[in-house]
C-alpha cells in the first residue's frame, strides 16, 4: 500500500535508494530551486565547515 502511494524505488545518485515521490521532491528542492549551487558556493567560501 505504501509504494502505491510513494512510487517505485529508484537508485540515488549517491548510492542507496529512495521511493519514487522523495526522489522527485529532493530533485525540485534541493536541485531545481538553486539550493545546490549555494550550497557549493557556501563550502568553497567556508572550507573548514561541516555539513551535516
Amino acid at each position: 500500500m505504501v509504494a502505491a502511494q510513494l512510487g517505485v524505488w529508484q537508485n540515488f545518485e549517491g548510492g542507496g535508494g529512495v521511493a519514487t515521490y522523495f526522489h522527485g521532491a529532493f530533485e525540485r528542492l534541493f536541485k531545481g530551486s538553486g539550493m545546490k549551487d549555494d550550497l557549493i558556493k557556501l563550502k568553497k567560501k567556508y572550507p573548514g565547515y561541516e555539513v551535516w
